[in-house]
């Protein structure tokens, strides 16, 4: 039925349109200014269609048993047990006649849903034992001859160490290069992430080949770069090859960081979508924050319960996805204590501060010497420097004219616009700025091996060369050549006050523990005033850092050692220069709050003095926030107890 008309003229009355008018709904500000809305595509559908594993719930696991057990499975019996039954029927099948030690269900699992899915992705905490899982998936991959580890090439030492130690309890494959083989065993190749970021390396894996590729410490494989093109390309060409991979920080600071991984992985079986364009959508509803803009969640509500938050209904989703393995439990039994410790910037750090924070066309954005910075990141970079007292510069010892520095950066920043465009888009042999600056050479010089031609002549037809050596007629490439050599620099480092290294010095001399560092140069000059030893980059300070005992306070580098240490002889922590990274201070602090850790409590101190360092705090917390609502994985910024600064 329509509207009642008034009878004289077929006109509504105004009080019958009063009577039945809707009142309207009021738009929010994430409506009123969203980019867009995620819509529903045949990806979503099959996400929605996806089986969910039981919650650990005896009576869900018995309801899935009988399931399995109708259809005539064999996995019935081990489901029947639940959790603790695969935990027994695993460790039972893999370890050795004499070995004492028993899996731990998050290693279990991973290892019994692996094969029934075809791959796995793992969100597991510090100290959960990943190392194990590594060595033991290969066994349980059916048609599994050749395996390839990926691991980050600081653990390496530590890999090889447990190896001797886990080989006297279970049943490890053959290990490539090793002592002993074993008739009818995988062959297990181990190889560290920077071995696929080389230029001589780029297609390693095809000449491996194998059948199970597995990353311990995936956060490695989640930006793009060479290393990660490689790979992704890899998985293009051999669909058939199985992934499995893990990390104790799956996800930094969106959904973008893990759906590739996910998608090698599980394949069809991915819960987020396969197509990039329609995961840019999901994560622009889902992420804390977009370049790009905010999304209305659209169908994503679906996912949710009534009055769920997106993040909620997402992460039951993923987490309950066979082949997505995510640790429930978050602290351990004891407090982790996170402390301000109270410095007061000087005077002559202030001053240059404000200096920098001005705006270039006021006089800003110069760093104390006068020298004029170029881009937000160095601003930022500087900023985080002088918040530790010191700046870095480059000095010219052969005292090259001003006009010949300014062309050579000049030509410089053209190459370095022109590369990374390209590499938008890499093509094989052509996925890395030094196979590009191969190419766009044998393109001016005429250094194809297999080509008798001239100068920027194609290649010949039977040229056997042209896979692996393509051209490239790059436009910078040869400007910049012709300067390159022409500016001679070294990078220094010019102390403006020593009152932050005095502080951490005092810190130190309270109690044993980890000074954690992101500048080597405050690392060396600590170490120079207090006698302590600083463990840098490189295979010594790695190697060194198996024998600490605890006995006095040490100076880590927090990019070097945050991974794959166990430091459960200190619980007292120092942070220098905090960072808005929640991967960098989840990892790092995972070296002494981790199982084991038998202190009443771990402390984490850190210095809060900058504007930059609270913003850098604040967008950690952000983070940690996200992957605790999002994975349900243990977030230490959130668990952790703030306490009145010390």
């Amino acid at each position: 039925m329509g509207l009642a008309r008034d009878k004289a003229d077929g006109i509504p009355s105004k009080a019958t349109v009063a009577a039945t008018r809707v009142a309207p709904r009021r738009v929010s500000l994430k409506e009123r200014f969203a980019r867009g809305t995620v819509e529903w595509s045949k990806d979503f559908e099959r996400v929605m269609a996806l089986p969910r594993r039981p919650r650990n719930d005896p009576e869900e696991w018995q309801v899935w048993a009988d399931e399995l057990e109708a259809a005539g499975s064999p996995l019935a019996a081990q489901v029947r047990g639940g959790v603790d039954g695969i935990v027994r029927e695993l460790t039972q099948r893999l370890k050795k006649p004499r070995g004492t030690q028993t899996l731990r269900e998050v290693q279990a699992l991973l290892l019994w849903e692996a094969p029934l899915v075809g791959g796995v992705l793992g969100g597991c905490a510090t100290g959960s034992g990943k190392t194990l899982v590594g060595m033991l998936m290969p066994q349980v991959m059916s048609n599994c001859s050749r395996a390839v580890l990926l691991l980050p090439p600081d653990l390496r030492p530590q890999f090889f160490a447990d190896w001797e130690s886990y080989g006297k309890h279970w049943q490890l494959p053959n290990l490539a290069g090793g002592k002993w083989f074993t008739p009818g065993l995988p062959v297990l190749h181990v190889v560290a992430y920077s071995e696929l970021s080389h230029a001589k390396s780029s297609n390693l894996l095809e000449q491996i080949n194998p059948d199970l590729v597995m990353g311990d410490e995936i956060d490695a494989l989640r930006n793009d770069t060479a290393r990660v093109r490689r790979f992704k390309r890899f998985f293009a060409e051999h669909p058939d090859t199985r992934f499995c991979g893990w990390s104790a920080t799956l996800v930094s600071d969106s959904i973008e960081n893990i759906w590739h991984l996910l998608g090698m992985a599980l394949d069809v079986g991915s819960p987020v979508p396969l197509e990039h364009s329609e995961v840019l959508k999901w994560a622009r509803a889902i992420d804390p924050s977009s370049r790009e803009g905010y999304f209305m969640p659209g169908v994503l509500q679906q996912l949710c319960a009534a009055g769920e938050s997106i993040r909620s209904g997402f992460q039951r989703r993923l987490v309950g996805t066979p082949g997505v393995i995510c640790t429930e439990e978050n602290a351990l039994g004891i407090p982790l204590v996170f402390r301000e410790r109270k410095v007061i910037a000087p005077k002559v750090i202030a001053d240059h501060l404000k200096v920098l924070r001005r705006k270039s066309d006021d006089g800003g954005w110069k760093r104390p010497d006068g020298e004029e910075l170029r881009t937000p990141v160095e601003v930022a970079a500087c900023a985080r420097q002088l918040a530790e007292g010191f700046y870095l510069f480059w000095r010219y010892p052969h005292g090259e004219p001003a006009k010949v520095i300014d062309l050579w950066f000049d030509r410089r920043q053209a190459w370095n616009r022109e590369l990374r465009a390209v590499l938008q888009n890499p093509q094989v042999h052509m996925d890395s700025p030094r196979l590009c600056e191969n190419a766009a050479e044998r393109y001016y010089r005429g250094g194809c091996p297999g080509c008798s031609r001239g100068p920027r002549g194609e290649h010949e037809i039977d040229c056997r060369e042209k896979a692996t050596h393509p051209l490239w007629p790059s436009y910078t490439w040869a400007p910049w050549i012709e300067v390159e050599n022409t500016v001679y620099h070294v990078t220094e480092a010019k102390w403006e006050s020593d009152w932050l290294l005095e502080d951490a010095a005092a810190w130190a001399r309270e109690a044993p523990g980890i000074i954690w560092v992101d500048h080597p140069e405050f690392g060396h000059r600590l170490a120079k005033m207090t006698g302590l030893i600083y463990y840098g980059a490189g295979k010594e300070a790695h190697q060194g850092m198996l024998n600490v005992d605890g006995a006095e306070s040490i100076i880590c580098s927090i990019n070097s050692h945050k991974k794959g240490k166990n430091l459960q002889a200190f619980s007292r922590n120092l942070i220098v220069s905090f960072p808005a990274s929640n991967d960098i201070l989840e990892q790092a602090i995972g070296r002494s709050y981790r199982s084991g850790q038998s202190a009443a409590e771990v402390t984490v101190d850190y210095y809060l003095h900058t504007s930059e360092l609270e913003g850098a705090l604040d967008t950690a917390k952000s983070r940690a926030r996200f992957v605790f609502e999002t994975m349900g994985t243990a977030a230490k910024l959130v668990y952790g107890k703030f306490s009145e600064a010390a």
